[in-house]
């Protein structure tokens, strides 16, 4: 039973990063030679629909290769050990802090009309997204410290990357809302919504609650989409790379814990 524990988790692990890779290469490919920069595809170019076909059946395969993991809802059973997932999420931390600074730089006016421009609101908002993300880097580090330590986490670390990521999507939603091309945000847009769905389960841990399948369906859906999204902000269609980083390290750290916390066992399969 180890070893069929060990074969669905090293095929979990390799279909998620093997199929992250090659979309964001084929995403790279799209954004360097397939858009205009309005956002549009270029007629007769359907590299959109290879990387779109690619990616439901990623989310298919992960669907029918998590199911039938055993269910845990303990802290203890997935993150009482283990000391590279760990390491992920203080490396997680390192880059919010990063990519929070080069954000906030990004955000500056670079002209006087520009300062003009901006209202308050707006001043507000590009000052609390990296100061939000400061604070995520001091949860997850506290996070890391309390596994290392095999103490039980207090719940509201990852409440607190919730409520961080709540307000990124929304902030983020507002200006895309006004983007009329839906390929210029939509793998942003995915991994923003598939990480923020994962922290609030990882939080239920704590309670002991905690869902293990669902969790880590969309902790591996976080790093499949992140991956892409770090190409969309090297091709200059974002500039939060610093932060998709540390989306798509503290996914992978989680996704690692979720599948290979030596204190797990695996479903009992009867054998002839």
């Amino acid at each position: 039973m180890k070893r069929l524990g060990s074969t669905r988790a090293a095929a979990l692990l390799g279909i998620t990063g093997g199929a992250a890779v090659l979309a964001a290469i084929l995403r790279w490919v799209q954004l360097s030679n397939d858009i205009k920069s309005n956002g549009a595809v270029l007629p007769g170019r359907y590299l959109y629909l290879v990387i779109a076909v690619l990616s439901v059946a990623v989310l298919a395969a992960l669907a029918v290769l998590i199911r039938p993991l055993r269910r845990q809802t303990r802290w203890e059973e997935i993150f009482s050990g283990g000391k590279l997932p760990n390491i992920l999420h203080i490396a997680s931390a390192v880059c919010f802090v990063i990519g929070g600074v080069m954000l906030y730089y990004a955000s500056l006016p670079k002209t006087e009309d520009e300062a003009l421009a901006l209202t308050q609101l707006q001043k507000t908002i590009n000052l609390l997204i990296p100061l939000l993300g400061a604070v995520c880097a001091v949860t997850l580090v506290a996070f890391a410290r309390k596994c290392l330590r095999h103490e039980k986490p207090s719940p509201l670390l990852y409440m607190i990357v919730s409520v961080y990521l709540i307000v990124r999507l929304i902030v983020n939603f507002q200006k895309w809302s006004t983007d009329p091309s839906l390929n210029d945000f939509v793998y942003h847009l995915f991994a923003a919504i598939s990480c923020m769905l994962a922290a609030f389960q990882l939080a239920g841990f704590s309670f002991g609650k905690g869902k293990r399948r669902i969790t880590l369906f969309w902790s591996l859906c976080a790093v499949y989409f992140s991956a892409i999204s770090i190409v969309d902000c090297l091709c200059g269609r974002a500039n939060d790379a610093g932060i998709q980083v540390a989306l798509l390290l503290t996914m992978a750290a989680s996704s690692l814990q979720l599948l290979c916390n030596p204190a797990q066992n695996e479903p009992e399969e009867k054998t002839l």
